[in-house]
């Protein structure tokens, strides 16, 4: 479903939602597009969340912003998060580059 208000465009598919916000200031780190996740109730997920990827199936960790300042729950993508982790581009918890899933946690356990 997208539903499109004053120029910003929002798409909500099962449990994901995105805005896309062409008012954003990016010089003052506003994100342009956001991603959010939502429970089966379709409460917003906050904080570290392990979510199975649709399209390689592994399960990955993701941070989803837990202040809120205007962007609860929009997911953190290639930066680092408020507890000092990074993520990667596509929102993944990274170390050293490489994206941490159920199967290699064990060995860099968060």
């Amino acid at each position: 479903m997208d539903i499109g208000t004053q120029s910003r465009k929002y798409c909500i598919q099962g449990y994901v939602g995105s805005i896309e916000n062409p008012f954003a200031n990016e010089k003052l780190g506003q994100a342009k597009f956001s991603w959010f996740r939502f429970d089966k109730d379709g409460n917003m997920l906050t904080n570290w969340q392990w979510i199975k990827d649709e399209k390689d199936g592994k399960v990955k960790c993701y941070y989803l912003n837990s202040i809120s300042n205007g962007n609860l729950g929009a997911m953190f993508a290639n930066t680092t998060t408020p507890d000092g982790y990074t993520v990667n581009a596509s929102g993944e918890w990274v170390i050293n580059g490489i994206v941490q899933t159920k199967i290699n946690i064990f060995s860099n356990k968060k």
